[in-house]
């Protein structure tokens, strides 16, 4: 067979055979030899040159390709260094590939096998044991979305014992099955929620199914305005058990108070339209809109802190007003002076004034009017979501503040019922009023319209009184929420929702009917006992009315005739 290919053998010989340097071309044409040889076999330092641009150049031991060597692949399109066994890739090796990524670690038989690192195209990298060309036993893979799993492998899943540390920051501990969470495991996902329990297919099976609060299961929650509550909560998996195995849930509780839509046209509620909240659907047939929540401790310091801050202005207001000189007044201005006075002691929900400054409507005479800036403390924090426990969580200390002036259901009502009843008295005195009338023409006034102002007053008197027990009766404290049904909502806010893809536990809903302090007082036999009351603060205010209405006539009508006789006035 030698004599075949004699004459394409150029190199060194000894004993009639290849020994020594030489090159050799195989008759196909495809492989070119060019190195040591050693009877008649390639062996020592060569390279093996191939037609498609492929190479070998390394170590040969009695014709075959084994020791260590580098080969460059143009059909894989690949470089390979290390070391060599019968022409494969064996034992300690580095591979290289043109579309990226490559391997470094143990082979056998071209295949990777024992301990390496592959890295992939995508930067995603394997470090640890392979068997076979796959992944299998201990390794750790860094994904390229950021995850990172340290465990067990078999057959390039993961599978066994492991720890899977998620970009998002969620970290699950425990069994795998498939590449999926299966059996026992725990998750500390990224939403704070914690849950230690079994899994199967990556899915929990104590999955929440709906929140309970658990104090109040039957029936409406009934309370009076400013009494404080407190609620205890249960998160239950879907068969109805209390999620023992789940912690950090986080819940949050609001009020809702039914949702009244105004008429059309109305103009007050295009003003309130841009912060007006979504309606929020009940199990009870209406929808409500969402109602703010306060801590009753800190909401109690914050209507101290109003109280005294609106105590400070007024003092500030009067003391300003004392340092300026006493200007004489008419009896028509001290008559109308007073029935302002009477009107806000008529009207003891509405907003202080400060003392000094001209009320709201009322003209300044000098022509500049100064009011004194009004700062109330900044309102109290909303409640804060609390984390569950092993499937339980407590809110406490619970109250229902006022709202925001502009709150759409309760405007809606004021619309319905009438601004009458339930908007605050003007501080000015009306057109047509006693006040108005002294003060506009007091100085001709007959005795005849001194009494009709009077009897006008009295009645106009009995009318505000009237109002004002009506707005008691109907507000109840307004420093709180208004008497009437209220719904509270227990629902889960943990973000992003746990576990992923799945639907929310349901809220848990509770109706609660606010009533006023008044009329819980009025309960038991005692209604006769606040009616008489209410009734001689009416009689009372009516007589003040009417004193300083007479008082005020009196001395203008003196005045006006002691002028006309020339004679001073005793005054």
């Amino acid at each position: 067979m030698e004599n075949d290919f004699k004459d394409v053998y150029i190199g060194e010989r000894a004993n009639q055979q290849k020994n020594g340097f030489g090159v050799y071309k195989f008759r196909n044409g495809f492989y070119r030899y060019e190195g040591n040889w050693k009877d008649g076999k390639k062996h020592g330092h060569g390279k093996l040159v191939m037609a498609d641009g492929s190479f070998y150049e390394g170590s040969f031991d009695q014709g075959e390709i084994t020791g260590s060597g580098v080969k460059h692949s143009a059909l894989q399109r690949s470089d390979y260094s290390g070391e060599f066994l019968n022409g494969e890739y064996n034992g300690s090796g580095v591979i290289k590939y043109a579309r990226g990524g490559g391997y470094e670690g143990e082979w056998q038989r071209n295949q990777y096998h024992g301990r390496g690192r592959l890295t992939y195209p995508s930067g995603e990298v394997f470090e640890g044991e392979f068997h076979c060309h796959k992944r299998h036993g201990r390794g750790q893979m860094r994904y390229s979305n950021g995850d990172h799993y340290d465990g067990d492998w078999i057959r390039d899943k993961r599978q066994g014992q492991g720890c899977l540390e998620a970009a998002d920051g969620s970290i699950y501990e425990g069994q795998f099955f498939n590449d999926m969470y299966h059996g026992q495991g725990r998750m500390a996902h990224c939403s704070g929620i914690v849950y230690d329990g079994l899994w199967s297919g990556n899915k929990p099976v104590n999955r929440a199914g709906r929140i309970i609060i658990s104090n109040h299961l039957h029936g409406a929650l009934h309370l009076t305005q400013g009494e404080p509550f407190s609620l205890e909560v249960e998160v239950l998996s879907e068969d109805g058990q209390v999620m023992h195995v789940e912690s950090g849930r986080q819940l949050q509780v609001f009020a809702g108070f039914q949702d009244h839509r105004p008429a059309n046209g109305v103009s007050l509620f295009h003003q309130i339209e841009d912060i007006a909240e979504e309606p929020l659907q009940t199990p009870f047939g209406y929808q409500v809109v969402e109602f703010p929540l306060s801590e009753s401790t800190a909401y109690q310091a914050f209507l101290e802190a109003e109280a005294a801050a609106a105590a400070a202005a007024a003092t500030a207001g009067t003391t300003e007003q004392e340092e300026q000189p006493a200007q004489p007044e008419t009896g028509g201005e001290k008559a109308a002076a007073s029935a302002t006075e009477l009107e806000s002691a008529n009207n003891p929900t509405a907003a202080p004034r400060v003392a000094g400054a001209p009320a709201v409507g009322e003209d300044d005479p000098s022509g500049a009017a100064t009011f004194r800036v009004y700062s109330p403390p900044p309102p109290p924090p909303g409640i804060s979501t609390v984390a569950t426990l092993e499937g339980r969580a407590s809110f406490a200390d619970l109250v229902l503040p006022r709202p925001h002036s502009l709150y759409r259901p309760y405007a809606a009502l004021d619309e319905r019922d009438g601004a009458v009843i339930l908007a605050p008295a003007s501080a000015a005195a009306p057109a047509g009023s006693t006040a108005a009338s002294l003060s506009m023409g007091g100085a001709a006034a007959t005795a005849a319209a001194v009494a009709s102002a009077t009897s006008a007053k009295k009645k106009k008197g009995r009318d505000k009184d009237e109002d004002s027990r009506l707005r008691q009766k109907r507000l109840g404290d307004e420093r709180f929420a208004r008497p009437g049904e209220y719904v509270l909502c227990v629902r889960d806010v943990s973000q992003p929702a746990f576990p992923a893809g799945d639907s929310r536990p349901e809220p848990a809903f509770l109706r609660l009917v606010l009533a006023a302090p008044a009329l819980a007082k009025e309960a038991g036999g005692k209604e006769k006992e606040v009616k008489e009351k209410e009734k001689k603060k009416q009689w009372n205010t009516q007589a003040m009315i009417a004193s300083v209405v007479a008082q005020s006539s009196t001395q203008q009508a003196t005045g006006e005739l002691e002028k006309l006789r020339g004679e001073p006035s005793s005054s």
